[in-house]
């Protein structure tokens, strides 16, 4: 089902605002590569997903189509992306395409917090405790 389609045949999928109206068609390989996305996370999207968010008692999805974007993780019922940020996030053209990118979601009522793989790696129980905070969860016994 998730080939490679090409020409006047492309496939379209339609995609949806966060209140789930559908706004425009997207190619269906665009929907193919968040899947593989999710199939090829980094380390420390893994180490976020499976020792911290997949246990909250809120739903997060993986590496989620948002308009034209594939974002890490999204928290529909916070409106809150989470994205983990490598070093070509800090070069100015990966720069300058996060804020477009964060402005863009921000529209739809998004709030998009970003934290380095560095923060994944050094500092995970303060990232996990910021998350909490923002999606209102604090006080609540982690998994």
């Amino acid at each position: 089902m998730c080939g490679i389609f090409a020409g006047p045949k492309t496939r379209l999928s339609l995609y949806k605002n966060p209140a789930g109206k559908a706004i425009q068609k997207l190619p269906a390989e665009f929907v193919c590569y968040a899947q593989k996305l999710r199939r090829e996370m980094t380390k420390e999207e893994r180490r976020l997903w499976y020792d911290f968010l997949k246990h909250l008692p809120v739903t997060v999805n993986r590496q989620k189509v948002i308009g034209p974007y594939i974002v890490e993780f999204y928290c529909a019922s916070a409106g809150l992306v989470i994205e983990l940020d490598g070093s070509q996030h800090y070069e100015d053209e990966g720069a300058a395409s996060d804020r477009e990118r964060d402005h863009v979601l921000s529209l739809l009522g998004i709030t998009v917090v970003r934290y380095s793989n560095d923060d994944i790696n050094r500092n995970f129980d303060g990232v996990c405790e910021d998350i909490l905070r923002r999606l209102e969860l604090t006080g609540i016994a982690e998994a």
